[in-house]
C-alpha cells in the first residue's frame, strides 16, 4: 500500500499545463506575439521534471483550455483546518 502525501512529507507545487487557447491571454504590457504552444507545453514538462527530480512532490491541476493564462497559478490559497 502507498502512503499518501501529506503536506509535512516534502515541499509541494501546484502546477497546470499549458492551455491550447494559450494566444488568447491577457497582454497588457506588450505587443502580442504568436505563443508556440506546442513549444510552451515542452518548456513546461522541463520546469515541472525540475521540482520532480528534486524530491519535491507535484500536483497538477486538470486542464482549462477556457482560460488561457491558467497555467500561471498564482493567487493560490492554502486552507488548513
Amino acid at each position: 500500500m502507498t502512503a499518501a502525501l501529506t503536506l509535512t512529507d516534502r515541499p509541494f507545487v501546484l502546477v497546470r499545463r499549458p492551455a491550447a487557447t494559450l494566444n488568447d491571454g491577457i497582454v497588457t504590457f506588450r505587443e502580442r506575439e504568436p505563443i508556440d504552444v506546442d513549444l510552451a507545453r515542452r518548456q513546461w514538462d522541463a520546469y515541472v521534471a525540475v521540482f520532480a527530480d528534486r524530491g519535491w512532490g507535484v500536483v497538477e491541476v486538470p486542464l482549462a483550455d477556457e482560460l488561457p493564462d491558467s497555467v500561471f497559478i498564482e493567487d493560490t490559497a492554502v486552507v488548513f483546518g
